[in-house]
């Protein structure tokens, strides 16, 4: 990381700037990896603007993809569960969470 990486990140977690961020919705991709009988194996490239503002007047852009991989598995015929892994690469910081959920099908 460059010393001027290293003085915008401290004043933007100084409370100095903000970075908002803006998804190119029409470029979001999906590969599909692996289909079984019961699961699927899926990865998500979705692309996105960040837009830091240094002193809340500076704009700084860069691109960047989120990519989120999933597994979803059939539980049984009314209820899947989905494993995920988001990944996004910032200059100067990497960003990695997982989460999981078990939805069901509910009658109306």
């Amino acid at each position: 990381m460059s010393v001027g990486d290293w003085l915008k990140n401290i004043a933007l977690h100084l409370g100095l700037g903000i970075a908002t961020t803006k998804v190119d919705v029409a470029s979001i991709r999906t590969a599909i990896y692996a289909i079984t009988d019961t699961q699927i194996h899926a990865r998500t490239f979705i692309p996105l603007t960040l837009t830091e503002r240094l002193f809340f007047l500076v704009p700084i852009k860069s691109e960047q993809k989120l990519i989120d991989e999933e597994l979803i598995t059939l539980l049984e015929p009314s209820a899947l569960l989905v494993q995920a892994r988001q990944e996004l690469d910032v200059p100067g910081v990497q960003s990695v969470r997982t989460w999981h959920a078990t939805f069901h099908r509910i009658s109306q």
